[in-house]
């Protein structure tokens, strides 16, 4: 009976060490998951920043290029 015992606590600790790699390796995973969303949250509002950056530039384009009229005329006027 004791070897059987013997036999069956040695198997026992082998599905405990595979147990305890799979936990490591989830464990990994789950901190390389961890990253990978903080990665993409930092992305995401750099892309969100870019995104209003672009649109205040557009929004000065388009009041730059009234004023480009603005001075043409003035200019044209000047010059009668």
């Amino acid at each position: 009976m004791t070897v059987m015992l013997e036999k069956v606590q040695a198997e026992l600790n082998i599905k405990r060490k595979m147990l305890a790699d799979v936990q490591e390796k989830l464990d990994m995973l789950q901190q390389k998951l961890s990253d990978m969303q903080e990665q993409e949250r930092q992305l995401t509002n750099r892309i969100e920043e870019s995104n209003k950056k672009l649109d205040r530039a557009n929004k000065i384009i388009e009041g730059l290029s009234g004023e480009k009229q603005r001075w043409t005329d003035t200019v044209a006027n000047l010059s009668l």
